[in-house]
């Protein structure tokens, strides 16, 4: 089904009435409306009187091999409606209604300008404007960008240079690109997972920063400080007074370091790498210094808590000097008497003290 507008089609009829026209044949010189017209095609026609007052322009449906159904009634001389035609022959022809030309076209306010032909195919150039639907734009660069610039037109916004980041002007404002500024484009607090430190808090100066609670930065500047304009580290006082200022107990693997650990022994007794750093008190017994055990470095004290004398004992594969002179061998603490032994390479060791032969 096709509209179809032809020229030199005309045939006669002798239809009466208002219904379907019934084509007897084209006039000589014309074609007839099936030799351009398919089953179902529509076209305009005019029917008229020949001779009479009678006539009618519509458009009308086309049923070959020889009807035209009267679909529409544009214009008659019975005040635009269907004629009621009385015996006699008609002409039946294709004619272009003069309600249907077109007599100039106008781009409006779209931006488009018509072209200069006047019949056929008439086409639109130009760049539709933004306020008809377009953009009002018609040319850009890779990486242009479209913003609204006013209530009815989009302006580009031309890349830069990598690294830049595209930047709200704020509401009526154009936006922009540009580096983000961590304290006028960014708030909240950066998480440690992203980072961040996971707080808002300003850190004070010579604070030791630390990971707290579920990771999260802090700082104890009454327990941990660090004094940068002297260089002094402060434990448990936030105004150090030398390096390294403690207060509170110092310890290690062997307890309090302001502390000699005591080893109280009441019977015969074998030095073990735990009394490295400690004091051995003995009753009886004595004490033996075996090989394999202590590293150059390592001293260990004992101490006579009896009224009687101890022995202290040189193990096998053990060199035991007594402190100022070449004698090797095992050595006597008397009573109450308290001696050094001091490990001064593998196996070798010196012995002093008060009370020791």
């Amino acid at each position: 089904m096709a509209f179809v507008i032809a020229d030199r089609v005309k045939e006669t009829t002798t239809t009466t009435g208002t219904g379907n026209i019934t084509l007897a044949g084209a006039v000589t010189g014309f074609r007839a409306f099936s030799s351009v017209l398919s089953s179902s095609d529509t076209t305009y026609y005019t029917i008229s009187d020949q001779g009479g007052a009678n006539w009618e322009v519509g458009i009308a449906t086309f049923t070959s091999p020889s009807t035209l159904a009267r679909t529409t009634v544009l214009s008659s001389s019975n005040s635009g409606n269907a004629v009621d035609f009385t015996a006699g022959t008609k002409d039946v022809f294709i004619t272009l209604p003069a309600a249907r030309t077109v007599q100039s076209v106008d781009g409006g306010t779209t931006g488009l300008t018509p072209s200069t032909a006047s019949y056929g195919v008439i086409s639109l150039g130009g760049t539709l404007v933004a306020a008809n639907g377009g953009t009002g734009q018609s040319s850009y660069t890779i990486g242009d960008l479209l913003y609204a610039s006013g209530s009815t037109a989009l302006s580009k916004l031309a890349g830069v240079a990598t690294g830049n980041a595209l930047i709200s002007g704020g509401v009526g404002t154009a936006p922009s690109y540009g580096k983000i500024g961590l304290t006028t484009h960014v708030s909240g607090t950066l998480p440690v997972g992203n980072g961040g430190t996971g707080s808002a808090t300003t850190f004070t100066t010579g604070s030791v920063v630390f990971a707290g609670a579920s990771g999260v930065y802090t700082q104890d500047n009454a327990n941990l400080f660090w004094d940068d304009t002297n260089n002094r580290l402060g434990i448990g006082t936030a105004t150090p007074s030398t390096a390294l200022d403690v207060n509170g107990v110092v310890r290690d693997s062997k307890g309090d370091v302001r502390t000699i650990v005591q080893n109280a022994q009441t019977s015969a007794y074998v030095l073990v790498v735990g009394d490295a750093g400690k004091h051995i008190s003995i009753t009886t017994g004595g004490v033996t210094v075996n090989s394999g055990i202590f590293s150059a470095g390592d001293a260990i004290s004992i101490y006579n808590n009896s009224a009687s004398n101890q022995p202290i004992t040189q193990g096998s594969s053990v060199t035991m000097y007594l402190g100022g002179t070449a004698t090797t061998g095992n050595r006597t603490l008397a009573q109450r008497g308290i001696c050094t032994i001091l490990c001064v390479a593998s196996n070798t060791f010196v012995i002093s003290g008060a009370g020791v032969t």
